[in-house]
């Protein structure tokens, strides 16, 4: 494996946002949680070149009203759960063709 730093700006998220205070991976993913931007980001790990690259920023349709969406993360297979501290909830995302929100669960 190479080693490869992967930080805030590389993808651009804010430096003051905690990016990386949570992380799941699955396969060649990882979701990258920036509570303080409520924002999670995937990578993708590039089979061939063994380099990551970002993928997409997760953000919950309902983000006007919360506040630390991605303090944390668990992704499994094509699932993806995200926890919010306010409201105290925990969103439900799913991989077809791309990352959408399914679910929000109070």
């Amino acid at each position: 494996f190479l080693a490869q730093n992967i930080t805030a700006w590389n993808w651009g998220a804010p430096s003051n946002s905690e990016f990386g205070s949570a992380i799941s991976a699955y396969r060649v993913d990882t979701a990258i949680g920036a509570p303080l931007e409520n924002a999670v980001y995937i990578v993708t790990l590039g089979e061939d070149s063994g380099e990551w690259g970002f993928h997409s920023k997760l953000v919950p349709d309902d983000s006007a009203n919360v506040q630390g969406f991605g303090s944390q993360v668990a992704m499994y297979n094509d699932f993806l759960l995200i926890t919010c501290i306010s409201p105290a909830a925990v969103y439900v995302f799913f991989r077809d063709d791309g990352w959408s929100q399914m679910d929000r669960i109070l």
